[in-house]
């Protein structure tokens, strides 16, 4: 803050008392400084306000030809002190303006950069009349490299002096001859320079550093407290890190709409959110990410895939997303694209209460026709799944079915079979229409501080709740390939496999509770205890219209595709950690942390009915009747670890540090899933018409059939799989240890590096209640010891700039789902997704190089190149006989990258134009996989495209905004802006092309306005330009799924206090 006036002799003479040298102006500048140390940050969080350096010290930079002689400076008399202006009339204080208060009137500057340089600019010189030249330099704190702002520069013997600037700058005019320079600043040694020759119309540079006298800049380390949740503060903190990374403060957050974390993941650099769900960095796909919540791992609820679904966590609750993309040795190194670490927001310092509603609409779905099922207690709260699931009765030591028998007598009676068909959780399959309602949604938040026994103990909660609807007219297809080896193979878009066209309407309930207690007991002694619970529900309604070639009656018939699916998907985490540095040690800090995670997504009662239209009027298919399945899958993660910080001074007395400790993490996932199908089994007589619901207690019986006396003609019947492949269950188990040293050579040039260690250990095997014993052939374990090393090197040429070079190994390992035997097929006629148990872990070597500019402490400019190679990639596979998608490891891969990132404010312009800014940020990535050769009688080896670019990888990425935030008027506005280039969904095979989902351009529009103190209200309008969402196959580019989502607008309401 700065300090505008000082007009409080006596309280300066106290100042002064105390070591404290506070003058009429002093300037503490928030924004980007160099080198600090390794952190920047002391035991308290606390950013503490060293020098930052400037240019890298130079032994010689006065004229090669004549060096001026430096001579200690003669102490002279002090002048007169100057008198204080005469102070102003008292006004009231303005919003943004002057508070005077005990003599003091202060004004915060920091972020007016040209009233800052106003402010310090040097008093008006003695013009020198006639011909003149040109003194000029910069002086710095010549044990940190800091520029000294206000050093006194002057001709002796003469009225030419002058100050030194916000930057240590200095310009000075004399008349050409040779001088004598002093240089002088209090509580540092002075120096005169002599001999200093100036001729006419030329300019002489002088640039020093002055060393602090002893003991005076030692008595008061002065500190400031950082708004780490500010822009500007995480960008210090992006400066000052150890590895290269992106932040998004919860300025940032606030400013972009909120909503949930993917939402405004997706402004970050090479950062695309794909499903509304998931984040992919530098156009990576899900295997090549972590998700770590203050440090500690987070679970994904999706039994499918690796990355963290960031949509069931509130922005409200992070203080910032920090997109961590070169590996250190201290964070878990299985990640290629980024280790995505998510943020907990601070406790506030008094008495917090904040509260919003909001309420929308979509022009796809709100006042329109939306599918429903029926309704079950619990679907507005994301409790429906409790009334969904199997009863207690259906825990049975044999499948049910009517072909089930033992010791040659059916285990089952008719009777049971029926009691069991008419007691499953729901047999209504009719998918009805309703006029879909605005979407709504509202948080409340409370924190405070206390301080019992002189400790400080905060806390906040938040609790958040969302219900939003959203409806999808979708197109689907999938295509077989005509011709032969001679001819050539064409994909056949005439005629279709598989073509559906229709409505689905996904009702989508969040609720989330977050409760953060952190206990400071003195400056050197910290507790933190974070608990985060929080569920999100799809409640999915589905009705396709069409055809597949190998389900429906024939070719030409028109066939429905119903489904009523409810997912919920729910995380626990829980952390406990602490901070302690040890004073009689040397400063020794030791950090650690135990945290436990339960992610659960549970999936009951999908019910999927395939009907064909005969004669005008729809049948059930007799080998397609009623499937109605159960999936519930638990992961329990335990994550542990241990940090030393030994900080030291290196032989020039700059801050050092070496840091070791180790990693415990283990896993324990089950996924248990049951296929339950009403059929017509041996029924020789009509079915029910039409596709209401057919299934009631008239028609479900227990398999008699006609001939011997039977009316109900469908009977409950489980699926099995052989080898006990319906589930599986598994585990991992990591332990890890580092050690790593963040050492500067120099002010300006610093080395970061170490290696890390990691055992791996998975194993995953089939599970069935029925077959415990399962198929050892479809048992996967997997075992990985290696050594990982990274470093980097971090040249700072100015106080506002580094340039970075890093270099690490890591690792992607297979998750459980992709180790699993397990089949599951999304739609009719889809195609099934199977995991494969020979998979191997990819070795990944990283190579970056980014230069980043920060001019002040809300901009930044950066440039970046990386370069990544792959071996044996882990790629998803198609092929159609059979029809399934699996995994196998590639060869090789490569990719190789361009980014480049732009935050400007427009003062530069006009400074009527200091309330604008822009921002952009552009990837380019190329990338390559080398594909194995075919192998013959392997038709999930044979790959179409032997040269292509990764699965889901982008070729670029684009963001950019424009923003006007207006803090005196309480106005935020934001435009945003992002698209991607094609990118592989698919990877094609059995000559099947590659299916591309092609680039989708979205355009946000967020705005906030207080329109009373703590009273705020905002609106925003989401992906206006409503861009069709398409995959491809083939080089005419057929349609392979097609949908739009709607333009969204949301106007809400908050207050705070």
């Amino acid at each position: 803050m700065f300090l505008r006036r000082c007009k409080s002799p006596a309280l300066l003479s106290l100042l002064a008392a105390v070591g404290a040298g506070v003058c009429a102006r002093t300037v503490r500048a928030e924004g980007p400084r160099d080198y600090e140390g390794p952190t920047g940050f002391d035991k308290d969080g606390t950013v503490i306000e060293q020098p930052a350096p400037g240019q890298p010290p130079a032994d010689g930079e006065q004229p090669a030809e004549e060096q001026p002689a430096e001579q200690p400076a003669e102490q002279p008399a002090e002048p007169p002190a100057e008198q204080p202006a005469k102070a102003p009339p008292a006004e009231e204080e303005e919003e943004g303006g002057c508070a005077e208060d005990d003599g003091f009137c202060v004004e915060d500057l920091t972020n007016d950069e040209e009233a800052l340089k106003k402010e310090m600019a040097p008093k008006k010189q003695v013009k020198v009349a006639g011909d003149a030249g040109t003194i000029k330099g910069r002086i710095l704190d010549a044990s940190s490299g800091s520029p000294l702002i206000g050093v006194g520069v002057a001709v002796v013997g003469t009225d030419y002096k002058t100050k030194t600037d916000i930057n240590g700058e200095y310009e000075l005019s004399v008349p050409p001859g040779t001088y004598q320079v002093r240089i002088s600043y209090d509580a540092y040694e002075g120096m005169t320079i002599s001999g200093v020759a100036v001729a006419k119309d030329q300019s002489e540079s002088i640039n020093r550093e002055l060393k602090p006298i002893a003991g005076m800049t030692q008595t008061v380390v002065v500190k400031a407290e950082i708004n780490k949740e500010s822009a500007a503060g995480k960008l210090v903190e992006r400066k000052k890190a150890a590895s290269a990374r992106d932040v998004m403060s919860r300025d940032d957050i606030r400013k972009s709409g909120g909503g949930s974390a993917s939402a405004v993941a997706r402004r970050i650099v090479g950062t695309t959110v794909v499903g509304d769900r998931f984040i992919f960095v530098r156009g990576l796909g899900h295997r090549y990410g972590n998700t770590l919540l203050d440090g500690a791992r987070l679970p994904s609820p999706d039994p499918n895939l690796r990355t963290v679904p960031l949509d069931i966590i509130p922005s409200g609750a992070l203080s910032a997303i920090n997109v961590q993309k070169t590996a250190t040795p201290d964070v878990p190194a299985d990640f290629a694209g980024a280790s995505v670490q998510l943020e907990t927001r601070e406790t506030p310092d008094k008495l917090y209460f904040a509260v919003d509603a909001r309420v929308g609409a979509n022009t796809a779905t709100t006042f329109r026709d939306a599918n429903t099922g029926n309704h079950f207690a619990g679907d507005n709260a994301t409790f429906g799944n409790l009334g969904r699931g199997l009863s207690d009765s259906f825990d049975t030591a044999r499948p049910i079915r009517p072909t089930e028998i033992e010791g040659g007598k059916p285990v089952y009676s008719a009777e049971q079979l029926e009691r069991f068909g008419e007691g499953l959780p729901s047999t209504q399959t009719t998918i009805g229409t309703k006029t879909a309602m605005p979407n709504f949604g509202a948080g409340v938040q409370l924190g405070n501080t206390f301080r019992p026994w002189g400790t400080r103990l905060g806390f906040l909660t938040a609790l958040q709740y969302s219900n939003v609807h959203q409806t999808l007219r979708e197109t689907h297809r999938i295509y077989s390939v005509t011709g032969d080896q001679n001819t050539g193979y064409t994909l056949d878009t005439e005629q279709p496999t598989v073509r559906w066209e229709g409505v689905k309407t996904t009702q989508n309930v969040q609720g989330s509770a977050l409760a953060l207690i952190k206990w400071n007991f003195n400056k050197d002694h910290r507790l933190e205890l974070t608990a985060v619970y929080t569920r999100d529900a799809d409640n999915e309604a589905r009705a396709l219209t069409g055809n597949a070639r190998n389900t429906s009656a024939t070719e030409n018939t028109t066939s429905l595709n119903t489904r009523l699916r409810y997912i919920m998907r729910s995380v626990v985490f829980t952390r406990l950690g602490g901070r302690h540095t040890f004073e009689g040690a040397k400063g020794l800090t030791l950090d650690w942390f135990g945290s436990y995670a339960q992610a659960r997504q549970d999936d009951p009662l999908l019910r999927e009915m395939f009907f064909n239209n005969i004669g005008g009027d729809y049948q059930v298919a007799p080998n397609e009747a009623g499937k109605f399945q159960f999936f519930k899958l638990v992961d329990n993660t335990g994550t542990g670890a241990l940090n030393l910080t030994m900080p030291f001074k290196q032989w020039r007395g700059l801050d050092a540090r070496v840091k070791a400790g180790g990693w415990v993490e283990a896993r324990q996932r089950q996924f248990d899933a049951r296929t339950l199908d009403l059929e017509p089994r041996g029924w020789t007589g009509g079915l029910p018409s039409g596709s209401g619901n057919i299934f009631t207690k008239d028609t479900i019986g227990g398999g008699v059939p006609m001939n011997q006396g039977g009316t109900e003609p469908f009977v409950i019947n489980e699926i099995t799989r052989p080898g006990g492949q319906d589930g599986y269950k598994g585990s991992q188990q990591i332990y890890a240890g580092y050690a790593m040293l963040d050492l500067p050579f120099t002010r300006w040039f610093r080395l970061v590096g170490g290696a890390r260690f990691e055992a791996s250990n998975i194993n995953v095997s089939p599970y069935s209640p029925y077959n415990p014993n399962a198929d050892p052939a479809y048992r996967a374990a997997l075992r990985d010891r290696q050594v990982l090393p990274s470093g980097s090197l971090i040249f700072s040429p100015r106080s506002d700039m580094n340039i970075r070079l890093a270099g690490a190994q890591t690792v992607a390992r297979p998750e459980m789902r992709e180790l699993s035997k397990f089949l599951f097929v999304d739609f009719a006629g889809g195609f099934g997704v199977q995991g494969n148990p020979d998979l191997r872990s990819t070795k990944i070597w990283n190579a970056d190089l980014r230069w980043e500019w920060f001019p002040s402490a809300n901009e930044v400019i950066a440039a970046s190149v990386f370069y990544k190679y792959f071996d044996s990639p882990i790629e998803r596979v198609i092929a159609t006989f059979p029809r399934v998608q699996t995994y196998r490891n590639a060869t090789l891969a490569q990719n190789v990258g361009v980014e480049l990132e732009l935050r400007k404010n427009l003062s530069f312009i006009h400074r009527d134009a200091r309330d604008f800014s822009i921002g952009a940020n552009f990837a380019y990535i190329h990338s390559r996989v080398e594909i194995p050769a075919p192998v013959p009688g392997d038709p999930l080896n044979a790959l179409t495209s032997t040269n292509r670019p990764l699965e889901g990888q982008s070729p670029f990425v684009v963001n950019a905004y424009f923003a006007y935030d207006n803090d005196k008027s309480g106005t935020n506005v934001r435009l945003l802006y992002n698209t991607f280039g094609r990118r592989i969904a698919f990877v094609g095979a059995n000559r099947l092309p590659d299916v591309y989902e092609k680039p989708i351009h979205t355009l946000d529009f967020a705005m906030s306005q207080r329109v009373y103190k703590g009273l705020s209200l905002s609106f925003m309008a989401l992906n206006m330009l409503n861009w069709r969402q398409t995959y491809v196959q083939g080089p005419l580019d057929a349609v392979f799924y097609q949908t739009r989502k709607g333009v969204s607008f949301i106007l809400g309401l908050s207050y705070s206090m």
